[in-house]
């Protein structure tokens, strides 16, 4: 299940073209309103963490507990 792996790695690697950032959240959806259909879509914008009923944080309790994003080229390009 290719949704799992994505979801659940602890370092969860992303490379990304730096010209594709758009500034708003907005921008992004009507990016991908644009191309065809998929069943699944999903915004990471950090890892995952919870505190449980003692106040323990824990990282990665629901998905990945690192992030690392990786910017190809220059925002111009």
């Amino acid at each position: 299940m290719p949704v799992l792996f994505a979801l659940l790695p602890c370092h969860h690697l992303v490379v990304l073209e730096a010209a594709s950032i758009v500034p708003w959240l907005e921008d992004a959806a009507a990016l991908e309103a644009q191309r065809p259909a998929t069943s699944n879509l999903k915004f990471v914008n950090g890892p995952s963490s919870a505190t449980d009923i003692e106040g323990t944080l824990v990282r990665g309790a629901h998905g990945p507990g690192f992030l690392h994003i990786i910017l190809v080229g220059s925002p111009n390009s």
